[in-house]
């Protein structure tokens, strides 16, 4: 399942890869034209679709692509992240890298790998 983490900061709605856009309304109040949208754009079919569906709302909104290095694959890491600035750039879209040490995290809180993963992405999806 898939879904969105409001912040206690001013609004902020991070948006997690296969979300149903079945509820970004602005007559619901959920998403305003100055949110700071944040998308986790992992560079798969999946996110790049909901980035580019939010480039097509008919309003302006502040959108934010997040690509996290989870440190997990040192060697798909450099392309991933060159195709995503691309990307961005072609679309007028702020693109930010953020890197998260999991195997460290995982080690010293006796997490997996997977439960690790998403919480330092999470955490790292908030700083932005």
């Amino acid at each position: 399942p898939s879904g969105t983490v409001k912040t206690t900061q001013s609004p902020i709605l991070i948006v997690v890869l296969s979300i149903n856009l079945g509820f970004v309304s602005v007559k619901d109040n959920v998403l305003l034209p100055e949110d700071k949208i944040i998308v986790a754009l992992s560079g798969g079919s999946d996110s790049t679709a909901l980035l580019l569906a939010l480039t097509e709302v008919p309003f302006s909104l502040n959108i934010i692509a997040v690509y996290v290095d989870h440190g997990l694959r040192p060697g798909e890491t450099g392309a991933e992240i060159k195709k995503i600035k691309a990307l961005c750039r072609d679309l007028n879209i702020k693109a930010v890298i953020k890197t998260v040490h999991v195997k460290d995290f995982c080690k010293k809180a006796k997490r997996s790998t997977e439960d690790g993963a998403r919480q330092l992405r999470y955490l790292a999806l908030e700083e932005v």
